[in-house]
């Protein structure tokens, strides 16, 4: 079965009737400059250098001297660049937006100006109350706890606001962070072990610790800024516990200072290896081979 389908023909004066194939002003029924419209041409060259024309149907012919009137705006159209509105949309570069290069205000500006203004506002108790002691408090712009009156119980905006922010950390499955201790003690005890000739490397294997957290201790544990954490001081103060003779010669069993790094899936301590934490596994080898 044949079906005759007749293809529309774009009219004469239209940038569609260029694509179509009138390519030439002789051609066109509008090419003489008496015609009030133009040749499609003419309408291709005209539309690519007019913004309002370009956005118009390809198929619509262009008049050649009357000006296209622009569609009026409808109560509901507002220009939104150079408002908190455009920032809102996405226009967040000052630079991309189409009123930085026209000298006027940008979405960002606007923005910032706007919030500025909202936060002086709320610093002079104009509009809804701030609800101290609250986390919404501390985001409606209540961030300083010498001013801040608090709660009934005295909580400031800060702290909820931190316990906020706790909570939500805690909910998302991340650890709290260990608080560090004063570094002056196991400094000290650093500097007794290091009097009695030990040497740091040997420290370092004592107690598990970094050589450099070792070193550290000594150039600068007498501030009373330097900080480290419960396990490290943990570890270093467990050297008192161990014989004298285990410490100066090197046979000892490390599970007793940091058993953490010797223990099994089934929270059982593991035994060393040879030569992990003892010398003597390394120096009987070598005199067997001598041997």
């Amino acid at each position: 079965m044949n079906v005759n389908t007749t293809a529309r023909t774009p009219p004469h004066g239209s940038p569609a009737g260029y694509e179509h194939g009138c390519r030439t002003r002789a051609m066109c029924p509008h090419g003489s400059a008496d015609s009030w419209l133009l040749s499609c041409a003419e309408a291709v060259v005209r539309r690519r250098g007019d913004y309002q024309l370009s956005r118009l149907p390809a198929e619509q012919p262009l008049p050649r001297h009357a000006p296209i009137a622009e569609p009026a705006p409808t109560p509901t159209t507002r220009e939104v660049h150079g408002t908190r509105w455009g920032y809102a949309r996405g226009c967040r570069d000052a630079r991309a937006c189409p009123h930085w290069r026209r000298g006027a205000m940008t979405c960002a500006e606007a923005r910032r100006r706007y919030t500025q203004a909202y936060a002086s506002r709320r610093a002079t108790g104009s509009g809804t109350p701030i609800e101290h002691g609250t986390s919404n408090g501390y985001l409606l712009g209540c961030r300083d706890r010498l001013t801040c009156p608090g709660d009934g119980d005295g909580t400031t905006c800060s702290e909820a606001r931190a316990r906020y922010r706790e909570g939500r950390a805690r909910a998302a499955g991340i650890a709290p962070r260990v608080e560090s201790v004063d570094a002056r003690v196991a400094a000290a005890k650093v500097r007794e072990l290091s009097a009695g000739g030990l040497s740091l490397r040997r420290i370092a294997a004592l107690t598990g610790c970094g050589r450099t957290t070792i070193a550290d201790l000594i150039t600068g544990g007498a501030s009373s800024t330097r900080k480290i954490t419960p396990a490290t001081l943990s570890r270093i103060l467990a050297l008192d516990g161990m014989p004298r003779a285990h410490v100066d010669t090197g046979h000892f069993d490390p599970r007793a200072t940091h058993p953490d790094r010797f223990a099994t899936s089934s929270g059982q301590a593991a035994s060393p290896r040879l030569g992990e934490g003892s010398l003597s596994g390394p120096t009987v080898a070598a005199s067997e081979m001598q041997t």
